[in-house]
């Protein structure tokens, strides 16, 4: 297409330089004109081919960092350790638990009815079985793992599934009606993903915990902090819309045990997700 471009352009000056009594002139000027024009467009595709295989392996370098995964917490739970659970919780399910998975907490798509006092200890496996059951379906993350430490400190361990999307959406500003390709894409490179963070927490008031973020990986690149600041604030905002009087839920005491989380307080009688 570039050269038929030219050609034309250059027939059309050498006609006029024919028309001129400059027939010689003008094919010399035209072939060396083809001869540096030429040139230019395999100078400019050069360029494009070295554009295209630079991003192609800077891509393929990132996407097999963010691959890596390093921080597998290798906490288990199953069938009893998600009833043992949700015996101490004392909350009763209503429907099916998958649809209180955490875009659906996070966007306040459940209802509670009422509140028992509670006071338990959860296991890491309790933790591990109660998250997967109600995200195994349609949640954002999958094998969520959380490990609790002395200090009222955390890690936390999941694979991203693509539907973290409407999360990210949010704070990029995109909308999957106007940018589906760009919405697709970035899907796909944060689809199965590994994520590791630590952080710690504090009870500061019967309806309010502090969230701290330590760091924030994925696969092994760190990230910069002012998406772990993000990150905190979204697990924040998480946890606290879920800890309300509306929600049945006071917390008395918040802290890590013996490598458990102790609770006392109240949480809702029942729940039902949307």
């Amino acid at each position: 297409m570039f050269y038929v471009y030219f050609d034309f352009v250059l027939h059309v000056q050498i006609r006029i330089d024919s028309l001129r009594g400059g027939q010689k002139a003008a094919a010399d000027k035209m072939a060396k004109e083809k001869k540096r024009l030429g040139g230019c467009l395999k100078g400019f595709l050069a360029f494009i081919l070295l554009v295209v295989v630079g991003l192609v392996v800077l891509t393929g370098v990132t996407i097999s960092k963010l691959t890596v995964d390093h921080h597998d917490l290798e906490i288990m739970g199953d069938e009893q350790d998600y009833q043992s659970g949700m015996e101490k919780a004392k909350t009763v399910v209503k429907g099916d638990i998958t649809a209180l998975h955490l875009l659906n907490i996070y966007n306040g798509k459940y209802e509670v009815q009422g509140s028992v006092p509670v006071e338990a200890v959860f296991t890491n496996a309790e933790t591990y079985a109660i998250l997967n059951k109600a995200n195994e379906t349609s949640g954002p993350m999958r094998n969520i793992q959380i490990k609790w430490l002395q200090g009222n400190k955390f890690e936390f361990y999941g694979v991203v599934d693509k539907s973290i999307m409407s999360i990210v959406n949010k704070h990029m500003g995109l909308n999957e009606e106007d940018n589906p390709a760009l919405v697709k894409w970035i899907g796909r490179i944060l689809h199965n993903k590994p994520v590791y963070g630590k952080g710690s927490f504090d009870l500061v008031s019967p309806n309010y915990v502090e969230i701290d973020m330590e760091t924030v990986v994925m696969g092994n690149r760190t990230l910069k902090d002012e998406n772990v600041s993000l990150i905190r604030n979204e697990l924040r905002n998480l946890i606290n819309k879920a800890v309300s009087l509306e929600n049945g839920v006071s917390i008395e005491e918040l802290t890590v045990e013996n490598g458990a989380l102790h609770y006392e307080g109240t949480l809702p009688r029942e729940i039902k997700g949307q």
